[in-house]
């Protein structure tokens, strides 16, 4: 029976031969672990954090230590310790508890995303400072050392949990050697995290060197995203933007915007997609002008994030290719948020800012799923999740704009928030869904409706006037609002 069997099977005629063959072809590239999807026109997700400010120094009693085991121990001796196993109450940041169960409930929610953004502010807020005051050491070069086993440990931890993804970042304005907004053109901070972000969190690959070029200039490079060939990402390292930064002088921040719109007409003229990611949104920071500006509905001198000399042009740039420029992403803030780049020839873009992990700023953790159309590589649409950090549970936060999130789609939702009290009342709904106390009420949400839509002092001027009268008094409670980064 056995031998009739083997001879019945080489008696197949040719053409069953050839639908056995196809047959086997198709099972063997169903077997193939493609790169792209394999339905090109389906939504794709990723997801994105910022400001984690992780800080080691949450116990001081584990500090030597840490100092000086290498970090592949670091998991052990920061589990070792009560401090770091507890949650941050707010107005601390990010030790190992809150790490930890962030990145467990993004897995939790998104177990294989395509991509993942962190908009930057690895570090703590004082790091330098805690670290000779802690340790007692004054060199330098030592608390280089501890920063570069710090951000070594931060990367492992987003490897182990999401090993395949690469990691979208930019770098925030704690994220150098020197100190906060300290950062200086050629730091030895750029060469040696380098090959770390490049390799381990971006997983490069050939464009390691694309990467390198500008990375270790200033801390800024263009990537791109596994399997998107019409996806160009650029990272700007906007500490040198900041109206903080002075002593790093006018050159490395004019060299980006060289080189930013160099790229982005390269990308035009190839008829490719374009995300931007920065740490430090273009526009004003409420909080600081409402703290410097006391007694006044409309401020006389409202604060910029960005120094205005590279305002202007950075709104130039990113407006110039409408086509082109799909998304821009920010953070510093700690609060969610839109700012949009409004021009007279065209609708305005929009910078997309998430609220931070660290709660520091009195905000509760979070991090959000962002939606992909592959067609234009615009927002689809995003889902917000915090950590309650009164009961110690993520939940997912309240919607609150249109879909999908384009320039012209927020426009009109602000427009229409200013007007229809229900639109105002669903987005302060949702923007204090992730503040702890509330961040916007009924009495202040103007100062923050007319930062969206307006980036410089002028505009915002105008804006509120909108709202109130020159010399109308402030709203009651306007100098309640929590504090913030400026």
């Amino acid at each position: 029976m056995e031998s009739n069997a083997y001879h019945s099977t080489r008696r197949k005629s040719p053409k069953q031969r050839q639908i056995r063959l196809a047959v086997l072809f198709f099972l063997l590239l169903l077997s193939i672990p493609w790169a792209c999807p394999v339905w090109a026109g389906q939504n794709f997700q990723g997801l994105w954090c910022s400001d984690i400010h992780f800080d080691p120094f949450f116990d001081p009693a584990i500090v030597p230590e840490l100092n000086r085991r290498p970090e592949k121990e670091w998991p052990s001796i920061l589990a070792g310790s009560p401090l770091q196993g507890r949650l941050p109450k707010a107005g601390e940041q990010t030790g190992l508890a809150l790490l930890e169960s962030t990145l467990q409930a993004m897995r939790a929610r998104l177990a294989r995303p395509e991509f993942i953004i962190c908009s930057g502010d690895f570090l703590a807020h004082g790091f330098n400072e805690k670290y000779a005051a802690i340790t007692g050491e004054k060199n330098p070069a030592a608390c280089s050392a501890f920063i570069d086993k710090t951000l070594s440990f931060l990367v492992s931890r987003f490897t182990f949990y999401f090993p395949d993804a690469p990691v979208l970042f930019s770098l925030g304005n704690t994220d150098s050697y020197e100190g906060d907004y300290r950062a200086t053109a050629h730091s030895p901070f750029f060469k040696a995290s380098a090959p770390l972000l490049g390799q381990a969190f971006l997983k490069t690959g050939q464009d390691e060197k694309t990467f390198a070029a500008t990375y270790r200039q200033g801390g800024y490079f263009e990537t791109r995203l596994l399997g998107r060939k019409n996806l160009r990402v650029f990272s700007l390292n906007t500490t040198f933007f900041s109206r903080k930064t002075s002593k790093a002088g006018p050159g490395p921040a004019a060299e980006q915007l060289a080189w930013l719109e160099d790229r982005i007409d390269h990308a035009a003229r190839r008829k490719e997609k374009v995300w931007v990611l920065m740490h430090i949104p273009p526009g004003i920071s409420v909080y600081s002008t409402l703290q410097k500006n006391p007694g006044r509905a409309v401020p006389k001198k409202p604060v910029l994030l960005l120094n205005q000399t590279y305002l202007a042009p950075l709104k130039q740039i990113l407006t110039r290719y409408p086509d082109t420029v799909a998304a821009l992403f920010a953070g510093h803030i700690h609060r969610n948020d839109f700012r949009l780049l409004r021009t007279d020839a065209g609708p305005p873009a929009v910078v997309l800012v998430t609220a931070a992990v660290s709660p520091v700023f009195d905000n509760n953790p979070v991090f959000r799923v962002v939606t992909v159309d592959p067609a234009g590589f615009t927002i689809a649409g995003m889902e917000e999740w915090f950590l309650d950090l009164l009961t110690g549970k993520w939940q997912r936060g309240a919607a609150w704009g249109p879909r999908p999130l384009t320039g012209k789609t927020l426009h009109r939702f602000w427009q229409e928030m200013k007007d229809t009290p229900a639109l105002a009342d669903r987005y302060m709904a949702a923007y204090n869904g992730f503040a702890k106390p509330d961040a916007i009420t009924g009495q202040t949400f103007a100062f923050y409706h007319a930062a969206m839509g307006a980036l410089d002092a002028p505009g915002y001027q105008q804006a509120l006037e909108g709202w109130f009268l020159p010399d109308t008094p402030p709203p009651a409670d306007v100098m309640t609002v929590p504090a913030g980064p400026d």
